[in-house]
């Protein structure tokens, strides 16, 4: 299901209006309308507001607005960790990449940071 349908199924099981959930989220009632029809999605602050108003898992809904991101860092990654984590396995421009995204989206460094550790002999986990 596409981020704005479901915001906007969640919306209605509660109840609220438009104008009641962008008071609850600090917008204006024209960013809901937008985040619903899918004319613009929430960064991440508001995303992260609308997981903890409906009792959703950030980083589903984060998925769900950022597959492209989402799909690029996995498929970097998994390559990587398919081929054991093998010196060059990720490219100097796709290291780049990955911290432009770490760095648009910083709920994401644990997650990828853990994941590219074996890359990193040197324990250092500074994404800047």
């Amino acid at each position: 299901m596409k981020f704005s349908a479901w915001l906007r199924q969640a919306r209605e099981a509660k109840g609220w209006t438009r104008k009641v959930m962008a008071e609850k989220l600090g917008v204006h009632m024209a960013s809901i309308n937008n985040y619903e029809t899918g004319a613009q999605l929430p960064d991440d602050e508001k995303l992260e507001k609308i997981a903890d108003l409906f009792g959703a898992n950030f980083k589903d809904l984060w998925v769900a607005c950022n597959t492209k991101t989402h799909k690029r860092l996995v498929e970097i990654i998994s390559r990587a960790e398919k081929q054991g984590y093998q010196e060059g396995t990720i490219t100097d421009p796709e290291m780049k990449e990955i911290i432009e995204i770490l760095n648009r989206h910083p709920h994401l460094k644990k997650v990828a940071l853990g994941a590219l550790r074996p890359l990193d002999n040197r324990g250092d986990d500074q994404v800047d």
